[in-house]
């Protein structure tokens, strides 16, 4: 019975590490792709700050370039956070344009719920 009980534990325990490295993973492979894809995403605060210019429309176009470029669509609502949180640190991620960028991804035409 204890020797069953402390399989069970130890596959718990190996099911849990493996877990959390996959989401380590997963968090990384994130960050990449937003690295690498960052000067398009620098455009996503900067249209939700002048959307209704035509400047506006050209930042819409690069930021949604962007994050069709991020492979990983759940990465795409950390990108766009990271992005925002970048251009807007003294909000750190709250406020109005974080609500607004919470759409990006459906106003690029992007398949999927709001981040």
């Amino acid at each position: 019975m204890i020797k069953v009980l402390t399989m069970v534990v130890l596959l718990l325990v190996a099911f849990l590490t493996l877990a959390g490295a996959e989401e380590n993973q997963g968090l990384q492979e994130c960050m990449q792709q937003t690295q690498r894809h960052m000067p398009e995403l620098q455009h996503c605060p900067q249209f939700l700050s002048g959307m209704f210019s035509v400047q506006g429309l050209q930042h819409f176009v690069e930021c949604c370039l962007g994050l069709r470029s991020i492979e990983e669509p759940s990465c795409r609502c950390w990108a766009v956070e990271e992005a925002v949180t970048q251009q807007q640190p003294e909000e750190g991620g709250q406020g109005t344009m974080m609500q607004r960028a919470r759409y990006l991804p459906q106003m690029c035409g992007l398949i999927g719920s709001p981040c």
